[in-house]
């Protein structure tokens, strides 16, 4: 399944890909599409932040499942602590 998101901000549009794995954007208009961040697991849920200039995301995999965030361009991903065993589906 594919999960998508708005900016209204920076006037962008999000969304996972799963196959293969990563996540794009582009404007509104749906031109300049790009490639923000690739080599993902199994994307699963998105959420922006345009104020703090996040984007945040589920990523499942078979051995553990991790919550992540990066820039609004995909710049300084960082992986985001969850409790044991949790499972990440979505993000609220």
């Amino acid at each position: 399944s594919a999960a998508g998101v708005g900016d209204k901000i920076g006037w962008k549009l999000y969304w996972t890909v799963n196959f293969p794995h990563r996540i794009q954007r582009a404007n509104l208009d749906g031109s300049d599409i790009e490639d923000i961040v690739e080599a993902l697991d199994h994307p699963q849920a998105l959420a922006v932040d345009p104020a703090g200039g996040k984007l945040y995301w589920s990523d499942t995999a078979v051995i553990e499942d991790r919550l992540l965030r990066s820039n609004l361009d995909g710049s300084d991903i960082e992986s985001l602590p969850v409790g044991e065993g949790a499972a990440s589906w979505g993000i609220a």
